[in-house]
C-alpha cells in the first residue's frame, strides 16, 4: 500500500494543474511563499541528464515534435524544469497564427480539464474522505477496455479508467494521463514521484507527438 506522501502526488499535482493553465505563473517562483508559488528544483537533482533535456529542447524547437508549446516536469513536489515554444494556436476554435507562449500565458487545457475535476469532484463528493484519499488512481479499475479505444490505445498501451487514461509503457513503467485535444497531456508517474506536463496547439492532429515526448525524457533519467 503506498505511502500517504505517494497517494497525494495525484491530489498535489490536480491542484497545480490548475495553476498551470497559466502555464506556471513567473511571479515569486523562486519561493514557496503563497499558495501559487513554485517550489524550484534542478534538473540533474531529480536524476535528468540536463544535456539530454537540453537535446530535445532543440529538437522541440527544430519542429520535431510539431508545435508543442510548453514542456514542465515536476519531481517530488518541486518544478525542476521548464521551457516555452511559440507557434499557432486556437482561442474558442478561432486561429491565431502565431503566438509566443511564455511562463504567464494561459493556455487551453481541453479534456485534461475532465480528468483534474472528476478527480477534485470525487474526493469532495465521496461519502469518506478518507477513503477517498487514500485510494491510489492507479488502482481503479478501467471502465472501458483497449479494443473499445481503437487507435487512442497507441498500440494496446493505455486503457481508459475514471477519466483518466491508465497504461503501461514498454518499460513497465505505469503511467496515469489526463488527455486532451490538441495533444495536452497530464503525465503522472507514481513510481517516480514524476509529473511531466506538455501544452500543444496539434488540435484534431492525433500523431502522439506528446507520447514521444514523454518517452525522451523518461529517457534522459
Amino acid at each position: 500500500m503506498p505511502t500517504l506522501k505517494s497517494r497525494d502526488l495525484l491530489l498535489r499535482t490536480a491542484l497545480g494543474l490548475l495553476l498551470l493553465s497559466g502555464c506556471a505563473g513567473s511571479g515569486g517562483r523562486s519561493g514557496a511563499d503563497t499558495a501559487d508559488d513554485w517550489i524550484l528544483g534542478g534538473a540533474a537533482e531529480a536524476g535528468f541528464d540536463p544535456a539530454a533535456l537540453e537535446r530535445l529542447v532543440l529538437d522541440i524547437e527544430a519542429g520535431m515534435f510539431p508545435n508543442t508549446h510548453a514542456l514542465l516536469i515536476e519531481h517530488d513536489g518541486a518544478l525542476v524544469f521548464e521551457r516555452y515554444f511559440s507557434g499557432s494556436d486556437e482561442r474558442w476554435g478561432q486561429p491565431i497564427p502565431a503566438r509566443v507562449i511564455g511562463p504567464d500565458s494561459l493556455h487551453d487545457l481541453r479534456s485534461v480539464s475532465k480528468s483534474v475535476t472528476s478527480t477534485l469532484l470525487g474526493i469532495v463528493l465521496a461519502d469518506d474522505f478518507g477513503e477517498a484519499v487514500a485510494r491510489p488512481v492507479t488502482d481503479l479499475s478501467m471502465a472501458r477496455h483497449v479494443e473499445e479505444i481503437g487507435d487512442w490505445s497507441d498500440d494496446g498501451v493505455w486503457g481508459y479508467g475514471y477519466q483518466w487514461w491508465v497504461g503501461d509503457l514498454p518499460t513497465g513503467v505505469r503511467v496515469v494521463a489526463g488527455v486532451g485535444n490538441g495533444n495536452q497531456r497530464l503525465f503522472v508517474i507514481p513510481a517516480e514521484r514524476l509529473v511531466i506536463t506538455v501544452l500543444a496547439g496539434e488540435y484534431n492532429v492525433f500523431e502522439g507527438h506528446s507520447e514521444r515526448i514523454l518517452d525522451r525524457v523518461l529517457a534522459a533519467r
